[in-house]
């Protein structure tokens, strides 16, 4: 048998205009943007879309709590008010909207939609931790000018009366971040605020534990905290990098 495929003409080719057209592709795809990336302003305007609402209300109250507070300190006398005994249960409550908040990921699945989603979780945890931390250090930076214009304290004193109960509280939250289950989680979290206030009230029952003598011991119970702190936020980071799964069993 002959061979009965049909040959086609091979059709001319201008070395010139091949040359042309090669040029112009290759200069299409310098041009092409293969890979898109977000500015840090980008990622931070599309990461607070996902923040809820409550949280901003939660915020908002606490700051007003703060101005008030402020605002308070700046017109009653020295013998008017324990400005520590208000100042200190501030503190220890501040950080109760941002865990609540955090703990909407692990809320009738919404750990699993926002995996699904391709969400970072891990960068919108931090941002929504980086956010909040930043408000409550200004709300009681404001707590703490008010408090040096009417205490004898110096500044490093005031800061570790309020420091303590603020960064002990937020360990607490974050250590009780993972109990129970939907709706049933924030009853953990809003119990330890309010024992975290109660126990913000004890120093102010004993004012000898304001005095200079104490301020190593105070000095130890912060760096304790941030210790605590420290470590529970490595384990939830920890839970975060292996792809949000350990935080999606609700």
């Amino acid at each position: 048998m002959g061979n009965d495929k049909i040959k086609l003409p091979e059709l001319p080719v201008d070395p010139i205009r091949k040359k042309e057209s090669l040029y112009k592709i290759q200069e299409a795809a310098a041009y092409k943007r293969l890979v898109y990336c977000p500015s840090w302003l980008e990622i931070l305007k599309s990461q607070l879309s996902y923040i809820s609402r409550g949280y901003w209300i939660g915020q908002g109250a606490f700051a007003g709590v703060g101005i008030v507070l402020f605002l308070l300190l700046g017109n009653l006398s020295r013998e008017d008010a324990p400005y520590l005994f208000y100042a200190s249960v501030l503190a220890a409550s501040i950080g109760i909207v941002t865990v609540m908040e955090l703990g909407r990921s692990q809320s009738f699945q919404m750990g699993e939609l926002e995996e699904s989603c391709y969400f970072n979780l891990g960068q919108l945890w931090a941002i929504k931790m980086i956010l909040s931390g930043s408000i409550n250090v200004a709300i009681l930076t404001g707590v703490i000018g008010g408090l040096s214009r009417k205490t004898d304290f110096g500044i490093l004193a005031l800061c570790l009366y309020i420091l303590v109960p603020f960064v002990i509280s937020h360990g607490c939250y974050l250590l009780l971040l993972f109990w129970g289950r939907n709706m049933g989680k924030k009853w953990p979290q809003i119990t330890a605020a309010v024992f975290m206030g109660l126990a913000a009230m004890i120093p102010g029952a004993f004012p000898g534990v304001y005095r200079q003598m104490y301020l190593p011991v105070w000095g130890g119970v912060f760096l304790m905290g941030v210790v605590l702190l420290g470590l529970e936020l490595h384990s939830l980071f920890k839970k975060l990098s292996v792809g949000g799964e350990k935080i999606c069993w609700s």
